[in-house]
């Protein structure tokens, strides 16, 4: 490999790096308060919200470990499609799904 070839990964290597450690830190302090804003009906308890928080950072965390064990006993290509066929099959709803509930402080215009 060319000495220029292997600036071009470490520098390519460096700025993901950045990146997910960037994003990490974010969602990190973010989602306890993305958390208390939407979870505001469910509870005011801090604790909870923490534990719920958790929860969220472990299922990642599982789901980390898994993919990195099927990689390591799959080719690379077939988890890829896998999760790409499993993720098409699960349904996600972005809001648009669901009519949205009426807001009484809104008219309607007809």
């Amino acid at each position: 490999m060319a000495k220029q070839d292997m600036w071009r990964v470490i520098l390519a290597l460096l700025i993901v790096v950045i990146a997910v450690s960037t994003t990490f830190n974010a969602v990190t302090v973010a989602l306890p308060k993305l958390f208390a804003e939407r979870l505001a009906d469910l509870t005011k308890s801090p604790a909870l919200l923490g534990v719920i928080a958790a929860c969220v950072y472990v299922f990642g965390a599982m789901t980390q470990y898994t993919i990195g064990k099927l990689i390591d006993r799959y080719s690379l290509k077939a988890v890829i499609a896998a999760a790409v066929v499993h993720a098409g099959a699960v349904p996600v709803s972005g809001g648009d799904a669901v009519e949205p509930a009426a807001d009484p402080r809104r008219r309607s215009a007809s």
